[in-house]
């Protein structure tokens, strides 16, 4: 049964995001991943690397030892997928690297296998990379999108709507039937006068675009919660909420 399959997107989304969602810290926080990266379960803990086709032998140069080693030949720029563990993935993947590769990563995708609850009735989130990269990444990101359960685009407080991601809702999302998730973060920034303008301001602009409460959250104010053990603190971030919306639409 289809029906069965759900799938999450996330477009952008700190990964502190999903982090909280699943429970643990699978991806450091603040850490960011230039290529599509899809979090599935899995019994053991393993991440794999896929390369794209076109490396080139400067960007090679570039590439940490272990991604090195693993190329069949050193006369081909093909690179086979690379096994690695949850711990190695910090220091293999490109917000790491030095100079081209930074902007322009060598993996076509990631895939992330844990043994979470929140994965284990075959749900799947995927990290999109912001709308400035690569057209064959927003080319790859639209088809996946399409087929997805539940589309969550995440906002920024500080700077709401940027005309970017307004040509994104609009002529993306809007233009395929995609219906999004609208979140705004950093909510811990902003007063109570200034989060209630901000919803006010949200909702004149997207509620056309979807039928979902606007979700104002603070990944901040949870991450802290969730350490300290405040309760208080936790429900103030307003995961709980984006929890409780994603769990309804999921069982739709």
């Amino acid at each position: 049964l289809i029906a069965s399959l759900k799938s999450i997107s996330l477009k952008p989304c700190p990964f502190s995001i999903i982090n909280i969602l699943l429970g643990e810290t699978v991806v450091p926080y603040h850490h960011s991943i230039y290529c599509p990266c899809t979090i599935m379960y899995g019994a053991e803990r393993k991440a794999m690397l896929y390369f794209k086709d076109d490396i080139l032998p400067n960007e090679r140069k570039n590439l940490p030892i272990v991604i090195k080693e693993n190329s069949q030949t050193e006369g081909t720029s093909h690179i086979p997928p690379l096994r690695i563990t949850i711990d190695e993935l910090k220091e293999n993947t490109a917000s790491d690297f030095q100079g081209d590769c930074y902007l322009c990563p060598p993996y076509s995708k990631i895939e992330i296998n844990i043994p979470s609850n929140f994965l284990k009735d075959k749900l799947e989130i995927t990290e999109w990379p912001w709308l400035d990269n690569p057209f064959e990444h927003s080319r790859l990101c639209v088809k996946h999108l399409c087929a997805d359960d539940i589309v969550i685009m995440t906002l920024n407080a500080c700077a709401l709507i940027s005309m970017d991601e307004m040509n994104f809702i609009e002529y993306v999302l809007n233009a395929q039937g995609i219906t999004p998730v609208f979140v705004i973060t950093r909510a811990d920034l902003m007063t109570d006068v200034e989060k209630v303008s901000i919803i006010k301001y949200a909702k004149h602009h997207l509620s056309s675009y979807s039928p979902y409460d606007i979700l104002l959250v603070s990944t901040a104010q949870a991450i802290k919660g969730l350490k300290e053990n405040d309760e208080t603190l936790f429900e103030k971030s307003n995961i709980e909420s984006l929890k409780v919306l994603l769990s309804s639409i999921i069982q739709q």
